[in-house]
């Protein structure tokens, strides 16, 4: 008979893993609400958490264009309830009239369900002709609002005239 691992050196050892996956939540009507993809996955029973290796995850909207976010590491808590992007994170998204909104970022709190982001590091938004640079961030991505919450910037260039 095996000798049961202790509770502090178990946490230490993933007790399920995946390579290259991709996984799609769907909504109760049938359409896909967020998907996750990552290079990998080790999950963790004890702590309730899951390591992921470059994710990638899509939010989609009911009518708008949906948002893709890319991070160089990140952590799951409570089953998907909240997703900590590590490292640089990168999210993009067409706005209704089909241009690129842009986000630069490191270390961002995700809850796709409600489709709310933070941060408390440095941000830099980018879109079409202005940008907004500034310590700090929520946002409402269902929504496309975005408050930066300190040292705030923006520079603007009206559009040339013909």
């Amino acid at each position: 008979m095996a000798t049961p691992t202790p509770a502090s050196e178990q946490s230490s050892y993933p007790d399920a893993f995946m390579k290259k996956f991709v996984a799609t939540t769907m909504g109760n009507d049938g359409t896909p609400r967020y998907r996750l993809q990552a290079t990998s996955l080790n999950h963790y029973s004890l702590e309730g958490r899951s390591e992921l290796e470059a994710p990638k995850i899509t939010l989609f909207q009911r009518d708008a264009a949906p948002w893709y976010l890319v991070a160089e590491q990140g952590l799951i808590y409570n089953k998907l309830d909240k997703v900590f992007l590590l490292g640089q994170v990168y999210m993009h998204h067409r706005d209704k009239r089909g241009q690129l909104v842009e986000v630069f970022t490191s270390n961002m709190e995700l809850r796709p369900k409600s489709q709310y982001a933070a941060t408390e590091f440095a941000v830099l938004i980018k879109h079409v002709l202005n940008e907004k640079r500034g310590m700090g961030m929520q946002a409402d991505l269902g929504k496309a609002q975005f408050a930066l919450l300190a040292s705030v910037r923006g520079r603007y260039e009206s559009p040339e005239v013909q």
